[in-house]
């Protein structure tokens, strides 16, 4: 059965998925061993069937909708690993995950009903901060 999505919800998934564009690449190429991207991290957590092929923001949002309606017990785990892999990606891109990033994620992950403890850390996001 698909859980739908409220208005609510549906808005605030439209403003995640533009909030994470950057975060991580859409797709690399299958030869590139290691590549990690939002396709990769879907699969690594289970709802990779949810990665549809098209332009990169309206992936996000299927993904992300996908998620939620089918298998919202792994959105959590999907997030976070978004986090984790966009923290080395956007590191080697010399374009650091910053608090802020990680703040207004964690104001649009409220708008969906969810706060994850690991992304409200204290320590977490002043270990972001630029010296």
């Amino acid at each position: 059965m698909i859980a739908r999505l409220s208005l609510r919800e549906s808005n605030a998934i439209a403003g995640l998925a533009k909030h994470l564009y950057d975060f991580l690449p859409g797709s690399g190429n299958a030869g590139w061993k290691g590549h990690v991207s939002f396709k990769s991290v879907a699969e690594a957590v289970g709802v990779g069937c949810y990665w549809q092929q098209g332009s990169k923001e309206p992936m996000i949002t299927a993904l992300l909708r996908g998620t939620l309606e089918h298998r919202r017990d792994r959105f959590e785990a999907l997030v976070l690993e978004v986090v984790r892999a966009a923290i080395t990606y956007r590191q080697k891109q010399q374009n650091p995950l910053r608090p802020d990033d990680i703040e207004i994620l964690n104001g649009l992950l409220v708008e969906v009903g969810f706060k994850f403890p690991e992304l409200w850390d204290s320590d977490f996001i002043a270990s972001l901060r630029l010296d």
